[in-house]
């Protein structure tokens, strides 16, 4: 598992997710309003059905009203 971390100048829907490296999305971990600050969130390499996700690259895409940010992530096991 791994955890990511994001802070907010204001309050802002969220949308953070997780695709691999073809575009396909894996999971959904947050979506919604989250207050400023900053925050958390846990990804336990599962898929949003649950199936655990192979070792490689994937890219995890936060959204906001106002911003796009795309990182890339290695995952092993």
């Amino acid at each position: 598992e791994t955890i990511i971390r994001f802070s907010l100048p204001k309050i802002a829907r969220v949308e953070l997710t997780v695709f691999d490296m073809h575009g396909q999305l894996i999971r959904e971990l947050t979506s919604g309003y989250c207050q400023p600050g900053i925050h958390s969130v846990k990804w336990d390499g599962r898929t949003n059905d649950g199936r655990p996700v192979r070792p490689g690259s994937y890219l995890c895409q936060l959204t906001s009203s106002d911003t796009r940010i795309v990182k890339s992530m290695i995952y092993v096991k």
